[in-house]
């Protein structure tokens, strides 16, 4: 016997995605992830950010918008080097190859600021 509309209406979740909320809430689908607080840190201040293969700032636009505060970008091109420039005179810009970026250059942008978040939009050629 088929189930009446009725029926079939009372199992159909509530929402599009409402099976895997349920799975999430059990802890089901966590899949190694961990929560992300994002209250501002406790001095005050916003999360800081590093802009990886920046272009000309998509992504840094993306996050300031979101109350990110950008600590540095690092850029191959010129023309995209100029833009970020431009648009983001108080962070650090390091124009070349990602390769030679060192751990030292990265801790002088930082300045002794925590980074919070490594955004990156790698090209996909």
């Amino acid at each position: 016997m088929r189930p009446t509309r009725r029926e079939t209406r009372a199992r159909r979740p509530k929402g599009r995605y409402a099976a895997l909320k349920d799975r999430l809430d059990a802890g089901r689908a966590a899949n190694g992830w961990a929560e992300v607080d994002t209250a501002p840190p406790a001095a005050g201040g916003a999360y800081n950010f590093v802009d990886l293969f920046s272009g000309c700032g998509g992504l840094s636009s993306g996050f300031a918008k979101a109350r990110f505060s950008k600590v540095m970008s690092v850029e191959l091109d010129p023309d995209a080097s100029a833009t970020i420039r431009r648009n983001w005179p108080s962070s650090v810009h390091f124009e070349g190859d990602i390769r030679n970026l060192t751990d030292g250059d990265m801790r002088g942008a930082a300045g002794g600021r925590e980074v919070h978040v490594v955004a990156g939009g790698p090209p996909c050629n």
